[in-house]
C-alpha cells in the first residue's frame, strides 16, 4: 500500500507543477495580448495624426495657390499659422509640440502647375522612425488656357 501512496503523492506534484505552468502561460498570453493591443492602438493612433499633418500640408498649399500660385515657391518648406491668422510657408520644416516633423516640397512643373509632397516623420521609441508621405499635384487654375480643351480623340 505505501507504494500505491508514493506514486499517488508524486502524480498529485506532477499535476501541481502542471497546472501552474499552465496558469502561468495563460497569464502571461493575456499580458502580451493586452501589451501588444495597446501598442499597436498607440502605432495607430501616431500614424493617423501623421497623416492628419501631411493632409494639413497639402491644404496649406491649396490655401495659398487659391491666394496668390506665385506664394508656392519651389523648395521645402515646413508649413505654419502667420501672424495674420492664414497659412503661410516657413523656414525647411516645421516640428509639432509632440514631436512630428512636417516638410512640404514644392516642385514646380510648369509656371502654372506644381507637383506636392509632404512628408511627416516621427520618432516611435524603440520600434524606430515613422513617416507618413502624401503626393499632389495643382494647377493655377485662373491661368488662361492657350487652346479650347477638345474631348473628342485625335483623328487617326
Amino acid at each position: 500500500m505505501m507504494y500505491g501512496m508514493e506514486h499517488k503523492e508524486g502524480f498529485i506534484l506532477v499535476e501541481i507543477l502542471l497546472g501552474v505552468a499552465l496558469f502561468a502561460t495563460l497569464i502571461t498570453a493575456a499580458f502580451l495580448i493586452m501589451f501588444l493591443g495597446e501598442s499597436a492602438s498607440i502605432h495607430s493612433g501616431d500614424r493617423f495624426r501623421a497623416a492628419f499633418l501631411a493632409e494639413r500640408a497639402l491644404d496649406t498649399a491649396r490655401s495659398l495657390r487659391e491666394e496668390e500660385f506665385l506664394q508656392l515657391t519651389q523648395g521645402t518648406h515646413g508649413v505654419d499659422i502667420g501672424p495674420e491668422g492664414t497659412w503661410v510657408l516657413s523656414g525647411s520644416e516645421f516640428q509639432t509640440d509632440d514631436g512630428y516633423t512636417v516638410r512640404l516640397a514644392i516642385t514646380r512643373l510648369a509656371s502654372d502647375w506644381a507637383s506636392l509632397q509632404a512628408d511627416v516623420r516621427w520618432d516611435h521609441g524603440t520600434v524606430g522612425e515613422g513617416i507618413v508621405t502624401l503626393h499632389a499635384e495643382i494647377t493655377d487654375w485662373r491661368a488662361p488656357v492657350g487652346e479650347a480643351w477638345d474631348p473628342s480623340p485625335p483623328p487617326p
